[in-house]
């Protein structure tokens, strides 16, 4: 199934235990449309919130979040590009383009700065990128969201924004 991916914005912080109530009111909705939660990416503040699932397509998303009266800003389909490197992430860079991109461009540019994310202590894990070749997302481990900040302005990375989440998982907010 296609990994898909939702943004939410909050106007007042959202807490775990309100994350947790929302992803229980959308189960049966989750399961009648045949999707299914992989992950969610709270940012530290509560403010922004991107959650990774896997669905037949964005239609079946959007009836999700329609059923459950969930609001949203965004759903976009997307491929998983995975490093193989270890450890858990913990920072977030968001990448957009007006016109398609190609990754292997945007690859090239980040290998030409990966001494940038070595003297941050920095380490990419993986990257999500748009069916539309038009957005990305990029989950790093670091110290902290500055540290990764520097690297990818040294590194001449275009981004919109870098934060640090909370990474949730279905095993951490339902533990069997």
């Amino acid at each position: 199934m296609p990994d898909v991916f939702l943004e939410r914005t909050f106007a007042e912080p959202v807490t775990l235990e309100v994350l947790k109530k929302m992803m229980t009111d959308s189960a049966s909705c989750l399961s009648i449309y045949s999707a299914e939660w992989q992950q969610s990416l709270l940012s530290n503040d509560g403010r922004k919130l991107y959650c990774h699932f896997q669905a037949p397509d964005l239609e079946a998303m959007r009836n999700v979040m329609r059923f459950s009266n969930s609001d949203y800003q965004d759903i976009w389909s997307c491929e998983l590009h995975d490093t193989g490197a270890e450890g858990e992430v913990n920072v977030l860079v968001e990448r957009s383009w007006d016109e398609p991109v190609r990754l292997e461009d945007v690859a090239a540019i980040e290998e030409e700065g990966a001494w940038c994310l070595e003297a941050h202590n920095v380490t990419f894990l993986r990257t999500f990128f748009s069916e539309d070749h038009k957005r990305m997302i990029c989950l790093y481990r670091a110290a902290d969201a500055e540290s990764v900040r520097q690297s990818q302005n040294k590194a001449n990375m275009p981004y919109e924004d870098v934060w640090s989440f909370q990474h949730l998982t279905p095993a951490l907010l339902f533990p069997i």
